[in-house]
């Protein structure tokens, strides 16, 4: 809710800035999640926030799905949905899609900002988008609960090679609540 809040009183394309808005510019259009349940979807509409889906991870992804030209919210859905019949929940369907899906993650990834919550990094498309960047010129925040991302077996085993680029960083936070509670404070009004 925290997450739909911040979106909800973002400005729109173009606006100089929104009322309740501390930032000039939009936050964020585009949510990538490996979730697979409606919640954000509910939460935007508490907040009267426009948005569309991608819930279709094991059919062809095109580079036109990923621009940022509209003011409504992107949501992602990068292992399916419950509103699909295809769920990619386990290893060989992580698997099958990754390479294929993380082809058109890496260009979008590379272009902004990152803020990665409460994630394991298991072996999947993001990961192989985010560890395909020779680094982050908007920036990756890894934010989790751990006190040492590097300690073994905290992560998936290719996000210590993801913290070490240019330009990423571990954000160690009590809790993904927690952390939107502080993001809300700081960018609402």
């Amino acid at each position: 809710f925290l997450l739909a809040s911040i979106l909800g009183v973002q400005p729109n394309r173009g606006a100089k800035g929104a009322n309740s808005f501390k930032i000039p510019g939009a936050f964020s259009r585009l949510i990538l999640t490996t979730n697979f349940d409606p919640f954000l979807q509910i939460a935007l509409q508490a907040v009267n926030r426009l948005y569309f889906m991608s819930d279709t991870p094991h059919l062809e992804w095109d580079h036109e799905m990923f621009a940022d030209e509209t003011d409504a919210v992107h949501l992602v859905y990068v292992h399916g949905s419950i509103h699909r019949p295809f769920l990619a929940a386990n290893e060989a369907d992580i698997r099958a899609i990754k390479q294929k899906n993380a082809r058109f993650l890496a260009p979008v990834l590379k272009r902004c900002g990152v803020i990665v919550i409460g994630y394991s990094g298991w072996d999947d498309a993001i990961v192989e988008a985010l560890a395909a960047s020779e680094k982050f010129e908007h920036g990756l925040y890894w934010v989790d609960v751990r006190p040492n991302p590097l300690e073994k077996d905290v992560f998936g085993l290719r996000v210590a090679e993801i913290l070490s680029k240019k330009n990423a960083y571990y954000v160690q936070t009590k809790g993904a609540g927690h952390f939107m509670a502080q993001l809300f404070g700081r960018m609402v009004k």
